[in-house]
């Protein structure tokens, strides 16, 4: 069965930066450019997350009990919480009245509240718009795991330990 444009979005890898296009339900794909599987799903953070990295092409919510370690790779995030790590966002970033951002952030935009700190650099990039003649290369989802379902198979590959407090939004 054939999906429409409307039952797709077009994501870029957060690995390579190549295109691609995905169904609208997906939660993970394999990048056909640099063959790693890439997160599509929104994130909501409301503990520690044990890692040095969290990324997703979907957005990242860090509650205001979060207290992270780690680096974020997201198309929106927003911090409530504690983070001593950089943030690198496609879209906004936004520091809520009770955030602490201890590391540099990269995005398109930023919004602090009254209240939220940064301590460390920000540098504000344009938003990547595709190419004129650039097309995205069209991903199926990634196929099941030994018999499990889709969602399953997301959960093992973001290597979620078990009780984490990090789950889909």
């Amino acid at each position: 069965m054939a999906t429409t444009p409307a039952q797709t979005r077009i994501i870029r890898c957060y690995s390579c930066q190549g295109m691609m296009r995905v169904a609208a339900k997906a939660l993970s794909v394999f990048c056909p450019h640099c063959h790693k599987r890439v997160t599509v799903e929104d994130l909501r953070v409301s503990g520690s997350y044990p890692s040095k990295l969290l990324a997703t092409c979907g957005d990242i919510t860090v509650e205001a009990g979060a207290k992270l370690n780690l680096d974020l790779i997201g198309d929106n995030v927003e911090v409530l919480g504690r983070l001593n790590g950089n943030i690198r966002a496609t879209g906004t970033v936004e520091l809520g009245s009770t955030a602490l951002v201890v590391g540099n952030i990269e995005c398109a935009n930023v919004v602090v509240r009254e209240g939220g700190v940064i301590r460390g650099r920000c540098k504000l990039a344009q938003r990547r718009a595709v190419a004129k003649g650039q097309q995205p290369t069209e991903v199926a989802p990634a196929a099941p795991v030994h018999g499990t379902d889709v969602v399953q198979a997301t959960t093992t590959a973001v290597e979620q330990p078990a009780g984490s407090a990090i789950r889909p939004t």
